[in-house]
């Protein structure tokens, strides 16, 4: 279940960030990161960036020890329903093009790939895949 953030689950959330190896928005200005919870325990998280009336997916990050079991895709399920009910009707979000799982997840929870950004990333360089979902 995604929670709303709160001051308890912040160390959990950075210890998620280094083990993932992902940068943390947590503290971005229009940036709301919920956590996600089973059975007491902080597992994963997701962080979005509010802009206008759509919403830039920034992270979502599951515990290496909790991945492959269908968490991600309930988070990210709870996280698009939560912004419908707040009138949201857009995300996107990018992608290396290499990361095969997030690609999966993405396109199993509606989203659809809108261009190739060539050379998007660094360390190593690699194309970026820019997917969106909007409301059907």
């Amino acid at each position: 279940m995604i929670q709303a953030l709160t001051p308890q689950h912040l160390n959990r959330i950075d210890e998620l960030h280094h083990q993932l190896h992902l940068t943390s928005f947590v503290h971005t200005q229009g940036c709301e990161t919920f956590a996600f919870v089973i059975e007491d325990e902080v597992i994963g998280f997701i962080s979005g960036l509010l802009i206008d009336d759509s919403v830039e997916l920034l992270n979502i990050g599951i515990d290496v020890n909790h991945q492959g079991q269908g968490y991600g895709f309930q988070c990210l399920k709870q996280w698009i329903a939560y912004l419908k009910d707040r009138n949201i009707k857009t995300i996107f979000c990018e992608v290396r093009a290499s990361n095969k799982a997030a690609i999966r997840l993405y396109t199993q929870c509606g989203f659809k790939q809108t261009r190739i950004r060539h050379d998007y990333y660094e360390h190593p360089n690699e194309d970026g895949l820019e997917m969106r979902y909007d409301e059907p």
